[in-house]
């Protein structure tokens, strides 16, 4: 189930640019490029169309100046892109690499920043209407659809909010460059975490007269209805963050792995 997606970040859109130059390029020509695509891409007129306005406008703006100028981050991206064209790396992988680089660096993060940014997310969740939260869940959404949508809901959020939602993506995409693997976990506490989960999710399921959609859910999303498949998606972030005690640590990091 992927339905937390990595928001407003223009170096999503680089790989089809940057492929584009020659083979022999350098590594620093290709950083070069990747910082001029991201500040051209940091446009006030297309942020304020989204609904960006004031000090939430000014919040999105430095953030993109963050990105441009952040060299673990356009370093990494650039190996990654030179490593494709040689054939080191599968093309096809490149068209998400701050999303990997997200998921990869939360677990390390501080549970309480692990905690901030999914529950802004699940904010923004139940902030988008029911056909575009469901088809994001079943991943029938077209890219620039589900973008679009995703940052006019999140525009809705306060300043403070969006501030440090923003800080907490950096600095987990920052981290992920360093973190390539998960934080270790014994099969043992996999297996215990995942089979109280499971049971939570089942009977909030069923209080919320969801059962069948779940059952049906888990042989394929993609059958449930718009509305069903979102109100799972929602219950599921839900579950993921009424987890406490000792399994929390281990389903934030199962779910940052795994279920996105």
């Amino acid at each position: 189930m992927i339905f937390i997606r990595l928001l407003f970040v223009a170096i999503l859109a680089f790989p089809a640019a940057a492929t584009a130059q020659q083979q022999n390029v350098s590594k620093q020509d290709v950083v070069r490029l990747l910082e001029k695509l991201q500040l051209e891409q940091n446009n006030p007129d297309a942020l304020e169309g989204l609904g960006f306005r004031g000090e939430k406008l000014d919040l999105m703006l430095d953030h993109g100046q963050k990105l441009a100028q952040n060299r673990v981050i356009l370093e990494f991206m650039a190996d990654k892109l030179i490593g494709a064209q040689s054939g080191a790396q599968p093309a096809d992988a490149l068209g998400g690499l701050m999303t990997p680089l997200l998921r990869r660096g939360m677990p390390y993060l501080p549970i309480k920043e692990q905690r901030y940014f999914l529950n802004v997310e699940f904010t923004v969740m139940q902030a988008m209407n029911t056909t575009n939260c469901g088809r994001s869940v079943k991943e029938t959404i077209a890219p620039q659809v589900f973008a679009r949508s995703l940052a006019i809901t999140t525009a809705r959020l306060n300043a403070p909010a969006l501030k440090e939602y923003l800080r907490v993506v950096r600095k987990a995409s920052t981290t992920g460059v360093s973190k390539p693997k998960p934080p270790r976990m014994s099969e043992a506490t996999k297996e215990r975490v995942l089979e109280r989960f499971a049971t939570k999710l089942q009977d909030k399921a069923a209080e919320k007269g969801l059962s069948r959609a779940f059952a049906r859910a888990d042989v394929s999303l993609r059958q449930l209805s718009n509305r069903e498949a979102c109100q799972l998606g929602l219950l599921f972030v839900e579950t993921v963050l009424d987890t406490t005690g000792a399994d929390q640590r281990p389903m934030l990091q199962l779910f940052w792995r795994d279920f996105q």
